[in-house]
């Protein structure tokens, strides 16, 4: 359990261009080392409950990358369909699907390690 590591919210400022606009992301502290992922999106809200969800979850600061790829995917496709886009460019499909074949494998990963070590004789 990583109740004692809880994940809170970052504000910053951000360039694009000309443009300057408000960010906000995700940071905890983990074996001495502060993560952080910034600018995950232009909406506090959206970040919060994310955060929220980590710390409720009491998920590992080891596994956020993971869970912060899904956010950022999310928000992503969101933006997309947002600005009424009824058909995605290629790149930004092609985008979504390496990235879902990365989390797969990822995902068998963690199951086969998990399988490992449910295997091991305990001492």
């Amino acid at each position: 359990m990583y109740l004692e590591i809880p994940f809170f919210v970052i504000e910053g400022k951000y360039k694009i261009g000309d443009e300057t606009h408000i960010g906000y992301g995700v940071s905890c502290y983990f074996k001495g080392t502060c993560l952080k992922y910034e600018d995950l999106s232009t909406s506090r809200e959206r970040v919060e409950v994310f955060v929220q969800c980590c710390n409720k979850l009491s998920l590992s600061p080891a596994h956020l990358k993971y869970v912060v790829k899904d956010f950022f995917v999310k928000e992503l496709w969101e933006a997309t369909v947002g600005r009424n886009e009824r058909v995605l460019t290629e790149d930004l499909e092609e985008l979504r699907n390496e990235y879902l074949e990365e989390r797969d494998e990822q995902l068998e990963e963690i199951a086969n390690h998990a399988n490992e070590r449910k295997r091991r004789p305990r001492r």
